[in-house]
């Protein structure tokens, strides 16, 4: 239930009241970002453009000019977000672009990571793996190790895009390297809990990193090779359009509670309208309240 709340101005105890409701109905785009939770262009700083959650970062910031255009530059410290409200472990789907530095010396790059969930290079043993927890890190901690890659599929002196979908419910998880299905395994090694820890781009890996996406649904193979091909647009302010309802307003008493029989001009009194959202777009509302008769 949404309350209205007016402030009327009077010169009385008590008034005679009606008047109609204007609704704006918010109308937003029925496409792929209806399910996204989080995203970064890093065009101008760390900020989110999107954060269904919490926004908390920490990390230097250091946008520079590539064939991107403004891409985020991480060299010995990684990126950090909070991933309440941003990063689902139950399901979900996430894709970055990134581009390693050739000269980097440390040989286990995490390229994204959230607690019990990592995209890790192991540079020395010429692996890759996408690896889910079977619990939160501590005691009794397991990684599973089933989704692996290969070096050569993640070259360092190029941009790749990465992809990555993972569903508790069935076990499956799936990496996509510039749209294109990779590899994929089922695993019941999953933990599902809400954790803490801090979602992290770049752990180890330095380099070149853009346009960082996730998802609260498990994207399609279509999808995520439109992500590729065309990209994701920036989020937009939902379009706005304005349906005159006319709804009247039933005449109703207002009494302000009083200690002396004079009021002064100018006091004002507070009215309360119920309203019920049955529909499945947000609403604000404007009402316009005539004085009838006062006494």
């Amino acid at each position: 239930m949404t309350t209205l709340t007016k402030t009327i101005f009077l010169g009385c105890i008590a008034c005679l009241l009606s008047g109609s409701l204007t609704l704006t109905q918010l109308h937003a785009a029925q496409t792929i970002n209806a399910s996204r939770t989080f995203y970064c262009s890093w065009d101008q700083s760390l900020k989110p453009d999107l954060a269904a959650g919490a926004v908390s970062i920490s990390g230097p910031e250091n946008m520079v000019d590539s064939s991107r255009g403004k891409v985020l530059r991480i060299t010995d410290q990684p990126i950090s977000y909070m991933p309440n409200g941003n990063f689902t472990r139950e399901h979900g789907s996430l894709s970055l672009w990134f581009k390693l530095d050739p000269e980097s010396a440390f040989k286990r790059q995490a390229i994204f990571s959230a607690t019990n969930f990592r995209f890790q290079i192991y540079r020395d043993k010429n692996q890759v793996f996408f690896m889910t927890g079977a619990k939160l890190p501590g005691e009794n901690f397991k990684w599973d190790y089933t989704l692996l890659l290969r070096n050569k599929n993640v070259p360092v002196d190029r941009w790749t895009h990465l992809a990555m979908t993972w569903d508790q419910k069935t076990g499956n998880k799936a990496v996509y390297l510039n749209g294109k299905l990779a590899g994929q395994t089922q695993t019941p090694i999953f933990e599902a809990g809400p954790g803490g820890q801090s979602m992290k781009i770049g752990d180890g890996a330095p380099g070149l990193y853009d346009d960082l996406n996730i998802w609260s649904t498990v994207l399609t193979s279509q999808q995520i090779n439109d992500v590729y091909t065309q990209g994701v647009s920036k989020p937009q302010p939902a379009q706005q359009t304005q349906t005159h309802v006319g709804w009247r307003i039933e005449p109703q008493l207002a009494y302000l509670n009083y200690s002396d029989s004079i009021i002064a001009p100018g006091q004002s009194i507070t009215i309360k309208i119920p309203f019920i959202n049955q529909t499945q777009h947000a609403q604000t509302m404007t009402a316009r309240l005539n004085v009838l008769d006062t006494w």
